[in-house]
């Protein structure tokens, strides 16, 4: 078993190395990528597919757009335009050579001081980006800052009961999990309306079951991700039926 094991990572590391002379990209596994389409590429993907309902006609920001196919997608599927932006300049510049949609723009930016206008986007999408940041309030604030009245963004990140409880974070990429109270304390800070699903697993820590249980007793708790076809959130009926945070927690804002 254990031989198999290092045999597999050694294949996986050739199969990266090859791609990267091919590609000029280095794929890590951490920033998903439609080569390497994995559970973990589809779990992201899904999250895009629930976006889509937001984009038609709109001006959409992609805030940590990684390799650039879901800021594609959502221009895909009716969006006026699309800005995606990441902090990687490899992966900016797969993204742009990978896709040419008029509508599609990548930049180099960071998150947490973006170099774009007031009030300029209909709906900003963040997934998986914001437990990356050194100082995620700022970034928030700056998805509050170029969003539109009227506009609704969406952020989505891991729930630190599934991947780290009582603990630095496990993930190296990682710098900042949440438990819900801190994110949701956090998005309130900025966004009349708040709305937050709770990720469907149970954690595989005792500390994080006791976490939950403790949490849920004092009322903070969020919304269950019931597999429904659509859900009332304040003045917004919202399709849930891409709906699959499996280990994350997704907010709705506006």
């Amino acid at each position: 078993m254990a031989q198999r094991s290092i045999a597999e990572r050694i294949k996986g590391k050739m199969r990266r190395i090859f791609y990267m002379i091919r590609n000029r990209y280095y794929h890590s596994g951490e920033r998903v990528n439609p080569d390497f389409p994995d559970e973990n590429f589809r779990n992201h993907f899904k999250v895009y597919e629930l976006a889509s309902q937001f984009v038609r006609d709109k001006d959409v920001l992609d805030c940590g757009s990684g390799t650039g196919y879901g800021s594609a997608y959502l221009a895909q599927q009716g969006a006026r335009s699309v800005t995606g932006i990441d902090y990687s300049r490899a992966a900016v510049a797969f993204a742009r050579r990978r896709y040419s949609d008029k509508r599609l723009r990548f930049l180099k930016m960071d998150a947490q001081q973006m170099s774009l206008p007031d009030a300029s986007f209909d709906f900003v999408f963040s997934s998986e980006n914001l437990e990356h940041l050194a100082d995620p309030r700022a970034n928030v604030a700056e998805i509050r800052r170029v969003l539109r009245l009227g506009g609704i963004a969406l952020i989505a990140t891991p729930n630190k009961e599934m991947f780290s409880p009582g603990q630095e974070p496990s993930n190296p990429y990682h710098i900042k999990e949440f438990y819900f109270e801190v994110m949701r304390d956090l998005l309130e800070e900025f966004f009349r309306e708040v709305y937050i699903f709770e990720n469907s697993l149970e954690s595989p820590f005792e500390l994080g079951r006791q976490m939950k249980q403790q949490r849920v007793a004092r009322g903070a708790v969020g919304l269950k991700p019931e597999p429904v076809p659509s859900a009332t959130l304040g003045d917004h009926v919202v399709d849930l039926r891409h709906l699959h945070n499996t280990h994350s927690f997704l907010a709705l804002m506006w």
